[in-house]
């Protein structure tokens, strides 16, 4: 599954968890305000009617009848009037409004009040007033309905947004890197004396280095400012959501939590994942914080070992490829110290005199594994290309009494023409 795809399957989970628990929040509340309605309205029409009971009694059924005929319906209530016999002598017309239409049966299942009915005699015959949900739950349906229309809308629309924006960004990566790529293989094919072809291999990966890092940069700082925003307008929504819903409905304010819960841990995934693409710290502060940094992030990462880092202060001016260099081989040599070697101490150093910059690494572990250079180290292997594609030299050695140690060389004047 691509990257591109991944994302977008997130984003557009989220958006519909969104929807979903707005969309149920509008249910819980057409439910209380619909109850809340009917209610009141079977109340006020059985004061009413009790009273007026009372001053036609001496009328009789005819003259409640007349009364009732000139009152017509009485809002959210069907009345009917029955004489001593049991038969209906009368009922209440049927509601003009929205006529003709029905909200769906399992909507008025969900919403609708429990039927409430009052029986008020009058002589030797009986009054019943019985509650009439159905223009309230037809307005809550509509309601519903253009909700579903509004938030579809913006459903659409925000998947379409996500989808060019994550599109326009891979072609413009992938746009740049085979420009890279090309201007690598043009580089290469000038080289006319095999005295050149090896400086020219050396320019060719460190240009496809330095373009590798660039897109590690742009992907990051594309992450940290466009998804890390998205996501923190989800997780501010949702507790948005969950704060007004904690009350009235426990249910969408649950849902709302865990929208909250999930846009918490894409953003920790993102923010962990910013600085293995590219460490901010080492564009803008340098070689020294950057590490100071990596050895901080590994000592959490793993308590048990002793790490320690020594930096000779102040560094020399380092110009971006040396940095990076040396900041990647310590990277990679740490790592595999504390994957590879089960070591318990492990000291990181950087120095440098006149002419190279020193980046060592050393512990405790259990060295090297006989005939380990005949096996694929792709690691050993790319440390090695990137100190040599700026003239310098990586080694990686077993030490006396155990452990290892991987060292680089970088020249502080790179020979190699930028």
């Amino acid at each position: 599954m691509s990257l591109r795809l991944q994302i977008n399957l997130v984003i557009g989970a989220l958006m519909a968890l969104f929807v979903g628990a707005t969309v149920w929040q509008q249910v819980g509340s057409t439910r209380q305000s619909v109850g809340e309605e009917i209610a009141a309205a079977n109340q006020v029409a059985t004061r009413l009617l009790t009273r007026v009971s009372l001053a036609y009694e001496s009328a009789g059924l005819a003259g409640m009848t007349e009364f009732l005929e000139q009152l017509g319906r009485v809002r959210a209530n069907d009345v009917y009037l029955y004489d001593g016999a049991g038969d209906r002598i009368y009922a209440s017309p049927a509601s003009t409004y929205k006529s003709g239409r029905e909200a769906p049966g399992w909507y008025a299942r969900l919403v609708s009040p429990p039927d409430q009915a009052h029986e008020i005699r009058i002589g030797e015959g009986r009054l019943v007033i019985e509650s009439d949900s159905t223009r309230a739950v037809l307005d809550g349906w509509d309601d519903l309905v253009r909700l579903l229309l509004v938030g579809g809308g913006a459903f659409a629309l925000m998947v379409a947004l996500t989808l060019w924006l994550t599109s326009r960004l891979m072609r413009e990566a992938f746009q740049r890197t085979a420009r890279a790529l090309a201007e690598s293989a043009a580089a290469r094919e000038r080289a006319d004396d095999a005295g050149r072809r090896l400086e020219e291999n050396r320019e060719l990966t460190r240009t496809i280095q330095q373009h590798v890092e660039e897109e590690r940069r742009i992907i990051a700082r594309e992450l940290h400012d466009e998804l890390g925003q998205a996501i923190t307008a989800v997780k501010s929504i949702g507790l948005a959501i969950a704060r007004r819903s904690a009350d009235r409905d426990p249910e969408t304010s649950a849902s709302a939590r865990l929208i909250v819960e999930t846009a918490g841990g894409m953003y920790d995934a993102v923010q962990e994942l910013i600085p293995r693409l590219r460490p901010f710290s080492l564009d803008r502060f340098g070689l020294a914080e950057a590490l100071e940094d990596l050895v901080g992030q590994q000592r959490l990462a793993h308590p048990r070992v002793d790490i320690r880092l020594a930096v000779d202060e102040p560094l020399p001016a380092l110009d971006e490829a040396t940095s990076t260099c040396a900041y990647r081989i310590v990277q990679e040599s740490l790592s595999n110290a504390l994957r590879h070697a089960s070591a318990r101490v492990v000291d990181v150093s950087v120095v440098a005199d006149d002419v190279a910059l020193l980046a060592r690494v050393d512990d405790d572990g259990r060295g090297l594994a006989p005939g380990w250079e005949d096996t694929r180290h792709h690691g050993v292997r790319g440390m090695r290309e990137r100190a040599a594609a700026l003239g310098g030299r990586f080694e990686l050695r077993s030490k006396m009494g155990g452990g290892a140690c991987a060292e680089a060389r970088l020249p502080l004047r790179n020979p190699v023409p930028a």
